[in-house]
């Protein structure tokens, strides 16, 4: 018997199907980065999580360009864990994957619970100044696998000092 839950966010519906899961459906923009929803149903549990890149910028703490990706999850599930792995990328001559990251995080659903993930996370680092755009694969893998999504960055010059 297949069963489905539909979540709908800002004019948007999200299909996710038990078995196998639906795709990941567009969110919107936000500060001129593209945000996907992802999501995971079984039954009547069901969870839903946001993603959104934000610009690299230069960081003095890390001593290199970096871009963030937020994760916002929602749902009757109470946890779940999101796998995201980001690229940090060069944009025109010599372009190219400069850095990467690796990180699970759990993350609470009430009230719209929220994670950070930072590329790069240890490792290479950008260190010099250029375009850069940040391009990550986000999806919920615990309590149970979920749809995949996706979050880019726009393309963003950072001079490095």
């Amino acid at each position: 018997m297949l069963r489905t839950a539909v979540t709908a966010t800002a004019a948007v519906v999200i299909l996710a199907v038990s078995a196998p899961l639906g795709q990941a459906a567009e969110a919107g923009v936000d500060r001129g980065a593209t945000a996907r929803e992802f999501a995971v149903a079984r039954g009547t549990r069901w969870a839903v999580c946001t993603a959104r890149a934000e610009a690299p910028r230069w960081s003095r703490s890390a001593g290199s360009v970096v871009y963030t990706t937020r994760v916002t999850c929602r749902g009757n599930i109470n946890r779940v864990r999101v796998h995201v792995i980001g690229r940090l990328v060069r944009s025109g001559g010599g372009g190219g994957t400069v850095a990467t990251s690796d990180e699970f995080k759990v993350i609470t659903t009430t009230n719209g619970g929220t994670a950070t993930y930072d590329t790069p996370r240890g490792g290479a680092k950008a260190r010099r100044s250029g375009t850069f755009r940040g391009s990550s694969v986000v999806q919920i893998t615990a309590p149970m696998r979920g749809t995949r999504g996706t979050a880019s960055s726009k393309a963003q010059y950072v001079r490095v000092p």
